[in-house]
């Protein structure tokens, strides 16, 4: 129906989903039930092609300001997807008390009481060294803590006060300040 719309040809369709309910109520992040499609369709302006590296429903929002041009200020933890550099790949999952993070193959677990687990995901994963293994923990936990602090402290808001037009990636920012 939307074909017939005089708007059809300059409107970028976005379809995605949620992972599905048997993800949710377990304190263990079952990945393989937070993989979900994501559609952009735009006939005269995106190109048909397939994308298959790891990403977020977060990363959603940066894609598609990419894919419209806009340039903006953001606090967004997602990336732009088809401006990523390769080696960047990396997703959040969560169920309602444990969060994931998802690089290079393994998932951090950062569960109540201070948890913190790691556990290969793919098995073409290389297996870790110990500092790595470290990295990774710290990686998770930094994300996931500045995050919380941006929201605690009300500086989500903060953004939203602003007004402005260059782009850069401020979540990347406070993750270097947090280091």
């Amino acid at each position: 129906m939307a074909k017939d719309k005089p708007w059809f040809d300059d409107t970028l369709f976005v379809i995605t989903a949620d992972h599905g309910p048997s993800a949710r109520g377990t304190t263990d992040i079952p990945v393989e039930r937070y993989r979900i499609p994501l559609w952009i369709y735009a006939p005269k302006h995106v190109k048909p092609g397939r994308f298959e590296r790891l990403a977020s429903q977060i990363d959603i929002p940066p894609t598609v300001l990419g894919l419209l041009g806009v340039e903006y200020d953001s606090k967004f933890f997602g990336y732009d997807l088809l401006h990523l550099a390769p080696g960047r790949e990396r997703a959040f999952v969560a169920t309602y008390q444990t969060l994931g993070y998802i690089r290079d193959g393994w998932l951090v677990t950062l569960a109540p009481k201070r948890t913190v687990r790691l556990r290969r995901v793919d098995a073409d994963a290389p297996a870790l060294s110990a500092k790595r293994e470290a990295e990774l923990r710290k990686e998770a936990i930094s994300l996931y803590e500045v995050a919380a602090q941006e929201f605690r402290f009300g500086l989500y808001r903060e953004m939203a006060d602003r007004h402005g037009s260059k782009t850069h990636d401020a979540a990347e920012e406070s993750r270097e300040k947090s280091r």
